[in-house]
Protein backbone atom coordinates (compact mmCIF):
# COMPACT_ATOMS: atom_id res chain seq x y z
CA UNK A 1 0.00 0.00 0.00
CA UNK A 2 1.49 3.26 -0.78
CA UNK A 3 1.61 6.26 1.52
CA UNK A 4 -0.68 8.24 -0.40
CA UNK A 5 -3.52 5.86 -0.68
CA UNK A 6 -2.96 4.77 3.30
CA UNK A 7 -3.50 8.77 4.05
CA UNK A 8 -6.53 9.24 1.93
CA UNK A 9 -7.76 6.19 3.45
CA UNK A 10 -7.23 7.57 6.61
CA UNK A 11 -9.66 10.71 5.78
CA UNK A 12 -11.76 8.52 4.28
CA UNK A 13 -12.61 6.60 7.34
CA UNK A 14 -13.12 9.46 9.62
CA UNK A 15 -16.34 10.42 9.13
CA UNK A 16 -19.65 8.73 9.10
CA UNK A 17 -21.25 7.46 6.08
CA UNK A 18 -24.31 9.74 4.57
CA UNK A 19 -25.77 6.85 3.24
CA UNK A 20 -27.14 5.38 6.34
CA UNK A 21 -29.65 8.29 6.41
CA UNK A 22 -33.05 7.33 4.86
CA UNK A 23 -32.73 8.84 1.12
CA UNK A 24 -34.95 10.37 -1.04
CA UNK A 25 -36.97 8.58 -3.52
CA UNK A 26 -35.77 7.61 -7.20
CA UNK A 27 -35.92 9.26 -10.00
CA UNK A 28 -37.87 7.85 -13.14
CA UNK A 29 -35.92 4.61 -14.63
CA UNK A 30 -34.05 5.26 -17.81
CA UNK A 31 -34.96 2.94 -21.00
CA UNK A 32 -32.62 0.09 -20.91
CA UNK A 33 -30.46 -0.17 -23.40
CA UNK A 34 -27.75 -3.11 -24.46
CA UNK A 35 -24.60 -2.88 -23.00
CA UNK A 36 -21.43 -2.47 -25.35
CA UNK A 37 -19.29 -5.76 -25.22
CA UNK A 38 -15.60 -4.72 -23.18
CA UNK A 39 -12.95 -3.55 -25.45
CA UNK A 40 -10.33 -6.24 -26.53
CA UNK A 41 -7.76 -4.18 -25.05
CA UNK A 42 -9.71 -4.83 -22.04
CA UNK A 43 -7.18 -6.25 -18.99
CA UNK A 44 -8.16 -8.26 -15.78
CA UNK A 45 -6.38 -6.91 -12.98
CA UNK A 46 -7.95 -8.10 -10.02
CA UNK A 47 -10.25 -10.83 -9.17
CA UNK A 48 -11.55 -12.60 -6.06
CA UNK A 49 -13.31 -15.61 -6.07
CA UNK A 50 -13.61 -15.73 -2.37
CA UNK A 51 -12.28 -19.22 -2.14
CA UNK A 52 -11.62 -20.02 1.47
CA UNK A 53 -9.57 -17.11 1.91
CA UNK A 54 -9.21 -13.67 0.57
CA UNK A 55 -7.21 -12.14 -2.39
CA UNK A 56 -4.33 -9.61 -1.31
CA UNK A 57 -4.63 -6.29 -1.24
CA UNK A 58 -8.31 -5.90 0.30
CA UNK A 59 -8.75 -2.63 2.83
CA UNK A 60 -11.91 -2.28 5.12
CA UNK A 61 -13.42 0.41 6.19
CA UNK A 62 -14.43 0.18 9.35
CA UNK A 63 -14.11 -3.51 9.43
CA UNK A 64 -16.92 -5.71 12.11
CA UNK A 65 -15.15 -9.17 11.32
CA UNK A 66 -18.49 -10.39 13.21
CA UNK A 67 -20.44 -9.28 10.41
CA UNK A 68 -18.29 -10.88 7.59
CA UNK A 69 -17.71 -14.82 6.71
CA UNK A 70 -16.51 -17.21 3.55
CA UNK A 71 -17.55 -20.10 5.48
CA UNK A 72 -21.29 -19.35 5.83
CA UNK A 73 -22.05 -20.04 2.05
CA UNK A 74 -18.23 -22.01 0.51
CA UNK A 75 -17.43 -19.89 -2.48
CA UNK A 76 -18.69 -16.98 -1.56
CA UNK A 77 -18.08 -13.69 0.60
CA UNK A 78 -21.27 -13.33 2.93
CA UNK A 79 -21.95 -9.50 4.29
CA UNK A 80 -24.20 -9.40 6.92
CA UNK A 81 -26.20 -6.46 7.55
CA UNK A 82 -26.55 -4.76 10.89
CA UNK A 83 -29.79 -4.47 12.76
CA UNK A 84 -30.46 -1.10 13.96
CA UNK A 85 -28.16 0.24 11.57
CA UNK A 86 -30.54 2.51 10.04
CA UNK A 87 -29.15 6.28 11.12
CA UNK A 88 -25.66 4.92 12.28
CA UNK A 89 -22.19 4.15 10.71
CA UNK A 90 -21.75 2.01 7.59
CA UNK A 91 -19.22 -1.02 8.71
CA UNK A 92 -17.50 -3.66 6.83
CA UNK A 93 -17.29 -2.00 2.99
CA UNK A 94 -14.19 -3.84 1.26
CA UNK A 95 -12.12 -1.77 -1.13
CA UNK A 96 -9.40 -2.81 -3.51
CA UNK A 97 -6.97 0.09 -4.17
CA UNK A 98 -7.64 1.36 -7.68
CA UNK A 99 -5.71 4.46 -9.90
CA UNK A 100 -7.15 6.60 -11.91
CA UNK A 101 -7.83 5.82 -15.55
CA UNK A 102 -10.78 3.64 -17.52
CA UNK A 103 -12.24 0.38 -15.48
CA UNK A 104 -14.89 -1.45 -14.91
CA UNK A 105 -15.86 -4.17 -11.46
CA UNK A 106 -18.28 -6.40 -11.10
CA UNK A 107 -19.86 -8.99 -8.93
CA UNK A 108 -22.55 -11.52 -8.96
CA UNK A 109 -24.59 -10.61 -5.52
CA UNK A 110 -27.71 -13.18 -4.38
CA UNK A 111 -29.51 -10.82 -1.48
CA UNK A 112 -33.13 -10.15 -0.58
CA UNK A 113 -34.05 -6.63 0.66
CA UNK A 114 -37.17 -6.64 3.06
CA UNK A 115 -37.29 -3.14 4.64
CA UNK A 116 -36.63 0.29 3.52
CA UNK A 117 -33.05 1.60 2.48
CA UNK A 118 -31.19 -2.79 2.90
CA UNK A 119 -28.94 -2.52 0.34
CA UNK A 120 -26.16 -4.37 -1.61
CA UNK A 121 -23.66 -4.59 -4.38
CA UNK A 122 -20.79 -2.42 -5.93
CA UNK A 123 -19.20 0.90 -4.77
CA UNK A 124 -16.75 3.50 -6.00
CA UNK A 125 -15.38 5.12 -3.02
CA UNK A 126 -13.33 8.49 -2.88
CA UNK A 127 -14.34 9.34 1.54
CA UNK A 128 -17.40 9.53 3.36
CA UNK A 129 -18.79 12.36 1.67
CA UNK A 130 -18.20 11.45 -2.29
CA UNK A 131 -18.75 7.99 -3.68
CA UNK A 132 -21.26 5.75 -6.12
CA UNK A 133 -23.29 2.63 -5.29
CA UNK A 134 -24.95 0.54 -7.47
CA UNK A 135 -26.90 -2.83 -6.14
CA UNK A 136 -30.23 -4.04 -5.08
CA UNK A 137 -31.99 -2.49 -2.12
CA UNK A 138 -35.69 -1.78 -1.34
CA UNK A 139 -37.45 1.11 -1.01
CA UNK A 140 -41.69 1.39 -0.57
CA UNK A 141 -42.06 5.37 -0.61
CA UNK A 142 -44.52 5.03 -3.73
CA UNK A 143 -43.60 7.37 -6.49
CA UNK A 144 -40.80 5.66 -8.55
CA UNK A 145 -39.92 3.42 -5.86
CA UNK A 146 -40.03 -0.03 -6.90
CA UNK A 147 -40.18 -1.62 -3.76
CA UNK A 148 -37.19 -4.33 -4.20
CA UNK A 149 -35.43 -3.17 -7.50
CA UNK A 150 -31.60 -1.79 -8.64
CA UNK A 151 -31.02 1.96 -7.28
CA UNK A 152 -27.51 3.95 -8.64
CA UNK A 153 -26.77 6.18 -6.43
CA UNK A 154 -24.43 9.37 -6.49
CA UNK A 155 -23.00 11.18 -3.64
CA UNK A 156 -20.94 14.55 -3.85
CA UNK A 157 -20.40 16.65 -1.17
CA UNK A 158 -23.18 14.09 1.19
CA UNK A 159 -25.78 15.11 -1.07
CA UNK A 160 -27.41 12.61 -3.45
CA UNK A 161 -26.57 13.91 -7.02
CA UNK A 162 -28.90 13.00 -10.10
CA UNK A 163 -30.69 10.32 -10.65
CA UNK A 164 -31.24 6.73 -8.42
CA UNK A 165 -32.75 5.32 -11.54
CA UNK A 166 -35.17 2.37 -9.54
CA UNK A 167 -35.63 -0.53 -11.61
CA UNK A 168 -37.58 -3.52 -11.28
CA UNK A 169 -35.85 -7.33 -12.05
CA UNK A 170 -37.36 -10.39 -12.71
CA UNK A 171 -36.01 -12.03 -10.29
CA UNK A 172 -35.88 -10.72 -6.56
CA UNK A 173 -32.89 -12.63 -5.30
CA UNK A 174 -29.88 -12.35 -7.13
CA UNK A 175 -28.18 -10.37 -9.36
CA UNK A 176 -25.07 -9.92 -11.81
CA UNK A 177 -23.75 -6.32 -11.04
CA UNK A 178 -20.97 -3.78 -13.55
CA UNK A 179 -20.09 -0.11 -12.74
CA UNK A 180 -17.86 1.32 -15.42
CA UNK A 181 -15.73 4.45 -15.29
CA UNK A 182 -14.70 5.95 -18.33
CA UNK A 183 -13.31 9.77 -17.35
CA UNK A 184 -15.71 11.29 -15.00
CA UNK A 185 -18.77 9.45 -16.05
CA UNK A 186 -19.85 6.22 -14.61
CA UNK A 187 -22.63 3.60 -15.85
CA UNK A 188 -24.11 0.92 -14.22
CA UNK A 189 -24.96 -2.02 -16.10
CA UNK A 190 -26.78 -5.67 -15.05
CA UNK A 191 -28.07 -8.77 -16.40
CA UNK A 192 -30.20 -11.26 -15.00
CA UNK A 193 -28.25 -14.43 -16.50
CA UNK A 194 -24.58 -12.87 -16.62
CA UNK A 195 -24.46 -12.87 -20.31
CA UNK A 196 -27.16 -10.29 -21.85
CA UNK A 197 -26.36 -7.01 -19.86
CA UNK A 198 -28.41 -3.65 -19.60
CA UNK A 199 -27.45 -0.26 -18.99
CA UNK A 200 -29.76 1.08 -16.20
CA UNK A 201 -28.10 5.09 -16.16
CA UNK A 202 -25.34 7.29 -16.21
CA UNK A 203 -23.66 9.31 -13.22
CA UNK A 204 -21.15 12.22 -13.79
CA UNK A 205 -18.67 12.59 -10.60
CA UNK A 206 -15.39 14.26 -10.11
CA UNK A 207 -14.12 12.73 -7.38
CA UNK A 208 -10.70 10.86 -7.00
CA UNK A 209 -11.29 7.00 -5.96
CA UNK A 210 -9.33 5.62 -3.18
CA UNK A 211 -10.67 2.13 -3.69
CA UNK A 212 -13.61 -0.07 -5.47
CA UNK A 213 -15.34 -2.68 -4.15
CA UNK A 214 -18.48 -4.12 -2.51
CA UNK A 215 -20.88 -2.65 0.09
CA UNK A 216 -23.84 -3.84 2.34
CA UNK A 217 -25.74 -1.74 4.93
CA UNK A 218 -28.41 0.36 5.69
CA UNK A 219 -30.40 -2.27 7.52
CA UNK A 220 -33.33 -0.41 10.01
CA UNK A 221 -34.90 -3.80 11.14
CA UNK A 222 -33.62 -7.12 10.96
CA UNK A 223 -29.99 -8.80 10.26
CA UNK A 224 -30.23 -9.98 6.41
CA UNK A 225 -27.15 -11.80 4.29
CA UNK A 226 -25.62 -10.04 1.15
CA UNK A 227 -23.40 -12.84 -0.46
CA UNK A 228 -21.16 -12.35 -3.73
CA UNK A 229 -19.79 -15.00 -5.50
CA UNK A 230 -16.45 -12.59 -7.37
CA UNK A 231 -15.20 -9.25 -7.09
CA UNK A 232 -13.23 -8.19 -10.66
CA UNK A 233 -11.27 -5.21 -11.72
CA UNK A 234 -11.06 -4.59 -15.69
CA UNK A 235 -8.64 -2.42 -16.95
CA UNK A 236 -9.60 -0.37 -19.90
CA UNK A 237 -8.50 1.84 -22.42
Amino acid sequence: MTAEYEKLLSQATSTPLPSDTPEPSPTATATPVPSPTPSPTSAVVFRDDFEETLAEGWIWVRENKQRWDLAAYPGFLRLTLNPGNCGGVTRNVPLQPVSQGNYEISTYVEFTPISNFQLAGLIIYQDDLNFLKFGRAYCDFGGVCVGNGLYFDNVIAGALTGGNYGTNTANPSYIYLRLQRIGNTYTGFFSEDGTNWVNIGQHTNDLQPVGVGLFAGQSCVGSIPADFDYFEIIRLP
